[in-house]
């Protein structure tokens, strides 16, 4: 009779242990998921215009396709300070959380 209690309680001490690792873990990946959409959320949005054309590079470098007038643009703080469609790099750093161009980590 004691064999069980003492094997009982090492069960509930062991399944304790197990809920609360695992408990911890989930809060961990939550956190790291909010952080990261937040991130994506603070990307900044430009409009593609005339004057702009005239300072910046003429094509998005993840699509490969020109940038026309009226598009919306967004810069990411890295080292290469690259211009990329809004939709492409926000597309990319849903994945990575590295920069396509400089490989710069952006965490």
């Amino acid at each position: 009779m004691i064999k069980y209690c003492i094997l009982w309680c090492h069960l509930i001490l062991y399944w304790t242990i197990m809920i609360y690792i695992f408990h911890w873990i989930i809060i961990k990946y939550q956190q790291k998921i909010i952080f990261k959409y937040k991130f994506l959320f603070s990307i900044k949005k430009y409009q593609y215009t005339f004057f702009l054309k005239k300072f910046i590079e003429n094509q998005c470098p993840i699509c490969l396709e020109s940038f026309q007038i009226g598009d919306t643009i967004s810069q990411i703080q890295c080292s290469c300070q690259t211009i990329f469609h809004h939709s492409c790099i926000f597309r990319h750093l849903s994945h990575s959380v590295q920069c396509p161009i400089c490989k710069f980590f952006l965490d």
